[in-house]
């Protein structure tokens, strides 16, 4: 605000001095062509002619019209006798006294218009001056200590009416519903009717209903807010005075902060972090009490009266999970292995939880899901390249389509690893004997889940089916069903990522809703790739997070097995391609092979996706982002006690 009024400050200085000169000038002009007009005609003016003073003519006011009239002349003595010599003398004489008239009429429009002139000067000048966004992006939003009082008076109604907006009644909470109650008064500002009725009989308002620590930690973390700029917003809802001559106090239904606090602590109190370096200096966040904080999770879910079968819309979300390692880098095989030493130490002995007051015993069932890339570092697999390219089972790469030949058990991964040590003992490389060998194993896995259990990354390899099929009708279709189906993505909007150079995200949606206008390229090939888009579209369907049904399972193999067919049908009429064996990728046989016999064993196939590690990621980048402050170690353990206070809250308010 001071550089602002400084910035004014030089800028009206800078517009008088221009004015002051440009006045000076227009000054001396005046008196030079004044001086040489009357040095060619000494003749004086009459008495009611205006005033020829340089100071007149330029401070003389504006006026609305001026009519200009002959004045009468004045008596003339000429020694003469002809009467019209006399006459023609007057007459030169009452031109010269309309020319005088003229002239003044005309130093009076001069004026006028140098000070409208100066007055366009003064409103451009205002208009030009810095506003407070001088750059084409966005300003990035002020902090609560760096407003005003009226900026911050809009600050908390725009809160409020947020807060309106966004908190719905996900349960008959009789919390939810008192918070809702609580933020509507507030963000409508009571009528003074209302607010007089809750008035006491000495005449003073009645202290607003506060709301409970937990639901006012849930407002902060939802609002994104930080505790201080938290405790900011308090202060100034405090404040905050409803309407001039109304009340005394503000808004204050926020619970108490040494309350908010206290019960802030007490609920990551459970979970203990750590910060270990590697030789190189690099950090890594380990949770050093796994099984603690587990048994601690369920038995809140417990007292709550939840369990597994009931917690299902918001299971993939980044609240839900548990944060037991976290590192700034790849997620290699060799950096799992350098860096998740303790975690899988504390990982091998967990075989069930026991809940005290419950008095019961819960076994664990492990499951392991993540793109392909991450599952077969932790399960020791060469990867999709290799002779061997399934992580779950031994299909040769000529055969992937929905075919599962060889399914993988941990002891067969063991031996496999064993086998591949013994071949390339001693050498850094190995050849495609070994690979074939070792069932392309080339290490024990991390920590040993079942191959049954590995959920098949719905998220990606349904991306994947979508993506195939587009890149095989590129692949063979015409120049002229090219340039149409070129002209229809562009219409639709379906574009590459920019760095990947493949379809993701909603871009996938509108490539599969894009089916319809495919069909109407006319081809016989265009038609068979529009119905098997449709089919793909259908199966996004049970990539959902819900518990499948029989009849759901079946029809979902049935689907598969349906678009295994159509990649094979597409095949057989494209058999003289150089490039057509490649149609069947790992991910299409994970969703066509693995998915349906997945759903078969466990009866849900995206209740449990990788989606939501993805967006844990984008969380947990954020959460960076909102400690930056923190240096080294106080980071990371500030990142792992947030997502540790997320989980408790969550887990106390049904998901939000």
């Amino acid at each position: 605000m001071a550089r602002r009024k400084l910035l004014l400050k030089l800028n009206g200085k800078k517009g008088a001095e221009g004015l002051k000169k440009k006045r000076e000038e227009r000054r001396a002009s005046a008196v030079n062509a004044i001086n040489a007009r009357w040095a060619k005609k000494p003749i004086s003016p009459p008495n009611d002619q205006p005033s020829t003073s340089t100071e007149a003519v330029f401070d003389a006011a504006p006026i609305e019209e001026e009519v200009l009239l002959v004045p009468e002349m004045p008596a003339m003595s000429f020694s003469t006798t002809n009467d019209v010599q006399t006459q023609t003398d007057q007459g030169i004489e009452s031109v010269q006294h309309l020319c005088r008239a003229l002239n003044a009429a005309n130093r009076k429009i001069a004026t006028l218009q140098r000070q409208l002139q100066a007055k366009e000067e003064e409103l451009s000048l205002i208009r030009c001056r810095p506003t407070t966004r001088t750059k084409p992006t966005a300003r990035r939003a002020l902090s609560l200590d760096q407003l005003t009082p009226s900026s911050k008076t809009r600050r908390v109604k725009e809160i409020a009416d947020k807060l309106q907006k966004c908190f719905r009644p996900k349960s008959p909470l009789d919390e939810v519903n008192k918070f809702l109650r609580l933020a509507r008064h507030q963000a409508d500002f009571k009528s003074p009717k209302k607010a007089a009725e809750k008035r006491t009989k000495k005449g003073r308002t009645r202290p607003c209903e506060r709301i409970d620590a937990i639901l006012d930690i849930q407002v902060t973390l939802m609002l994104n807010l930080s505790w201080r700029q938290r405790v900011m917003l308090k202060s100034i809802l405090i404040g905050t005075v409803q309407r001039s001559g109304e009340g005394e106090g503000g808004m204050d239904f926020l619970a108490a902060t040494h309350e908010v606090m206290a019960l802030k602590k007490r609920l990551v109190s459970h979970a203990r972090f750590e910060v270990r370096k590697d030789v190189g200096g690099r950090e890594t966040l380990l949770c050093m009490n796994v099984k603690d904080v587990l048994t601690h999770r369920v038995e809140t879910l417990w007292k709550n009266g939840l369990q597994i079968g009931n917690l299902q819309c918001d299971v993939n979300s980044p609240k839900n999970f548990t944060l037991i390692a976290f590192w700034e880098g790849s997620e290699t095989r060799s950096e799992m292995e350098l860096r998740l030493g303790p975690v899988l130490e504390q990982l091998a002995q967990l075989r069930e939880l026991t809940l005290e007051e419950a008095g019961t015993k819960l076994p664990i069932e492990w499951f392991l899901c993540g793109d392909m890339s991450f599952i077969c570092a932790w399960q020791g697999h060469m990867g999709p390249v290799a002779a061997f390219p399934c992580a779950l089972c031994r299909v040769p790469s000529h055969d992937l389509g929905n075919t599962i030949i060889g399914q993988r058990t941990v002891q067969s991964m063991e031996r496999g690893a064993l086998i591949f040590s013994r071949r390339t003992a001693g050498s850094s490389k190995h050849t495609t004997a070994d690979s074939i060998a070792s069932g392309s194993q080339k290490a024990r896995p991390l920590f040993p889940v079942p191959p049954v259990n590995v959920i098949p990354s719905p998220f990606h390899t349904l991306h994947s089916a979508g993506r195939k099929c587009i890149d095989f009708f590129e692949m063979h279709a015409t120049p002229e069903d090219k340039v149409k189906l070129a002209q229809i993505m562009a219409k639709s909007g379906v574009i590459r990522h920019a760095k990947t150079q493949e379809y993701t995200g909603h871009i996938m949606k509108r490539l599969l809703c894009a089916s319809a206008e495919i069909r109407s390229i006319g081809s016989q090939f265009a038609q068979d790739t529009a119905d098997l888009l449709d089919d793909i579209s259908e199966l996004h369907q049970y990539g959902k997070a819900t518990i499948m049904t029989p009849e759901q399972i079946s029809t979902f193999g049935a689907k598969c097995f349906a678009i295994s067919s159509y990649f094979r049908t597409l095949r057989a009429c494209h058999h003289g391609s150089e490039r057509v064996g490649n149609i069947f990728t790992p991910k299409l046989h994970w969703l066509l092979g693995h998915g349906p016999d997945f759903a078969r064993r466990w009866g849900w196939f995206g209740w449990l996706s990788e989606q939501g590690i993805e967006h844990l990621h984008h969380v947990l980048n954020k959460q960076a982002e909102r400690f930056k402050h923190f240096k080294g170690d106080q980071l990371l353990l500030k990142i792992g006690q947030h997502q540790t206070l997320l989980n408790e809250v969550f887990d106390r308010q049904l998901g939000w």
